[in-house]
């Protein structure tokens, strides 16, 4: 459509874009002196469209040509966010836009060629949309021709970069600067490991599971590296490793892909690294503070450490975050948000169900009375959110392990409570699949007797974690947490 300035109505078109417009106005009218700026797509070193061409994931969508926005240099932000604090205008609005709107198409064919690399083959938006995320989709919603006018006017602004072509090119001699190697273009690469330089430190950040024999536990840990990596806009890579057991999973069943173990990533990491500075981020996959967390993983960096160390090189920095469910932050209660968002779909399914609705926490039980103690606070959390929508909120584990506090099993806890009639949901504390879920496995046949015994009893089970958006959220806030005081 027709180009735009500040004084044009907000039309959002998107659920994000209506939360920005109420978010402005909400500011707007705080009495606050604030100052607005309405930034179109950033880009910089780093990230943006260079980015998504060196880890494979640009497109060049041919049927979309009247798909235009403007972009901008994180340079020519700055400039401009200086220029304000030195004309202050309380109340103003500025659009924070480039000279020139665009299409992806074009930004990417001619990223390509200052990058003298081929252009991806050009695909339709049929094919495109089949592989976005809603979040993706919404950016081809709207067509944006937005004017710059003010910003030059009022804060009497100069453009680094009028246009993407001088900011690509500019981007593109920084990053040569700052030596940023570019990312392999599949994001699950067994060699090399993901890793980025920026002044001469080699970054790496792994996310670790504990590991198992079942495709699905590793399959989800990558879900979750994936959109870690869309959250970070592939500023950083996140790497999926598990302490075991994963690499013994067929090739052919992790979509050609070997799953890696975390001490020979570690190892390939160092390797490659074993020149330089190393920074390692270490992002647990666990409920609970478990031995992985507390020994495993620390004795397997120290062992790197030393052997750095043998051959006089730089020692490696790192900093693990904290497991989701921490007893020391009993407020964070987003696992159980999870699970309380899976009750209620649940609940909402069965809504005809007669005699009460009580839900069943289950975990896998374990040897480590933290851990345990993390399935208590979710059970407590649960409860707390669920509210007077069911009558009753347990726990219970799936295996003993020879200590008292994880009973009862989940083979008694439905007579230990009573739970004869009306719909029990059992919420499952699993972040994958395993051989205790789905038809067929163990918690199946424990219902299936049950329900056999008490027929005015219905049973429903949730999902496992997954790779949910509430973990994206939590993993983002746990690495920002890990590397505060770098």
């Amino acid at each position: 459509g027709a180009t735009i300035d500040e004084t044009a109505p907000l039309l959002a078109g998107t659920c994000r874009g209506l939360l920005r417009v109420q978010t402005e106005a909400q500011w707007l009218q705080s009495g606050l002196p604030v100052h607005v700026f309405r930034v179109g797509g950033i880009y910089g070193p780093g990230r943006g469209v260079i980015a998504q061409i060196q880890q494979g994931v640009a497109r060049r969508i041919v049927d979309l040509p009247d798909k235009v926005f403007n972009r901008v240099h994180v340079d020519d932000i700055v400039n401009i966010l200086l220029q304000s604090v030195a004309l202050p205008n309380p109340g103003s609005i500025y659009n924070v836009v480039d000279d020139e709107p665009a299409t992806g198409f074009d930004v990417v064919t001619y990223a390509c060629g200052l990058m003298q690399v081929p252009p991806p083959s050009p695909i339709s938006w049929a094919d495109a949309e089949a592989t976005m995320s809603a979040m993706g989709k919404s950016f081809f919603e709207e067509t944006k021709r937005v004017s710059n006018a003010k910003v030059k006017a009022e804060l009497g602004v100069a453009f680094l970069y009028p246009t993407y072509r001088e900011g690509l090119a500019a981007q593109l001699a920084q990053e040569a600067d700052d030596d940023i190697l570019p990312a392999s273009t599949s994001p699950h690469a067994a060699q090399p490991p993901l890793t980025s330089r920026r002044r001469g430190r080699t970054h790496v950040c792994f996310v670790v599971n504990r590991g198992a024999l079942k495709t699905e536990p590793f399959l989800d840990l990558r879900a979750v590296c994936a959109n870690l990596t869309r959250r970070f806009d592939g500023c950083v890579q996140f790497v999926p490793v598990s302490c075991s057991l994963s690499d013994q999973i067929p090739q052919s069943q992790l979509h050609g892909e070997p799953a890696q173990l975390f001490d020979a990533a570690l190892a390939a990491v160092t390797s490659a690294a074993a020149m330089g500075p190393l920074d390692l981020v270490i992002l647990p996959l666990f409920i609970g503070n478990s031995g992985a967390i507390t020994e495993f993983i620390p004795t397997t960096i120290d062992a790197a450490q030393r052997t750095r160390s043998a051959h006089n090189v730089p020692a490696l920095r790192y900093s693990m975050g904290r497991c989701l469910v921490d007893i020391s932050k009993p407020s964070d209660n987003r696992v159980a948000r999870i699970l309380a968002h899976k009750v209620h779909a649940l609940c909402t399914k069965h809504q005809d169900a007669v005699g009460g609705v009580r839900v069943l926490v289950v975990d896998h039980g374990t040897a480590n009375k933290e851990v345990h103690l993390s399935r208590d606070l979710i059970g407590s959390q649960l409860a707390k959110l669920l509210g007077n929508t069911v009558d009753a909120v347990e726990t219970a584990s799936m295996e003993g392990l020879g200590k008292d506090f994880n009973e009862p099993l989940l083979a008694t806890a439905f007579d230990q409570y009573e739970m004869h009639s009306g719909l029990v949901i059992v919420a499952l504390l699993f972040l994958s699949s395993d051989q205790h879920t789905g038809a067929g496995g163990d918690i199946d046949g424990i219902v299936q007797r049950v329900k056999a015994s008490h027929p005015n009893l219905d049973v429903a089970v949730t999902s496992p974690l997954g790779s949910h958006p509430i973990l994206t959220d939590m993993l983002t806030d746990r690495y920002f947490e890990a590397i505060k005081d770098w």
